[in-house]
């Protein structure tokens, strides 16, 4: 079975203003690595929180709820304040847009940028996202189709 490294928070130094960088549901902070780098190259310092249970296995995302992601959004808003940051924006993709929008309504920010928001929140579209998250977690394990399936 092939060990897995879980993905991590990061944080990339770069000029005085800050932007926080907020990844998709069943995602995590690898989809927000590139625009990052590419803001830190034009001098903004970039933080990407990772949402409790993110990276995991799809039964340890699953204890967790929008209400987690939301306090791993707010630390995240806290790290870069903490940092020295006074100006700060905020770019958020899909479920990360999501958050983006309430953190511009309830915190002090100077900037909102909002990718592909999803617009209906289904339950069976939202049991599909995890179920493919699930499996393609199980195929990074080394686990066959059969042994998906059993666990499904």
């Amino acid at each position: 079975m092939m060990k897995i490294v879980p993905p991590k928070p990061f944080f990339y130094k770069g000029g005085e203003k800050a932007v926080l960088l907020l990844h998709p549901f069943t995602s995590n902070t690898i989809d927000m690595k590139k625009l990052g780098r590419y803001l830190q190259k034009n001098n903004y310092s970039c933080y990407a929180p990772l949402y409790s249970g993110h990276g995991l296995t799809a039964e340890e995302l699953l204890t967790h709820r929008p209400s987690d992601w939301w306090q791993d959004v707010l630390n995240g808003y806290k790290l870069l304040k903490d940092k020295g940051f006074e100006k700060i924006a905020v770019i958020g993709l899909s479920l990360g847009g999501v958050f983006a929008l309430k953190v511009g309504q309830e915190l002090e920010i100077n900037g909102v940028v909002t990718m592909s928001v999803p617009i209906h929140r289904e339950a069976n579209f939202l049991q599909k996202r995890v179920f493919h998250y699930a499996k393609g977690y199980k195929q990074l394990e080394g686990k066959n189709e059969e042994q998906i399936k059993m666990e499904k």
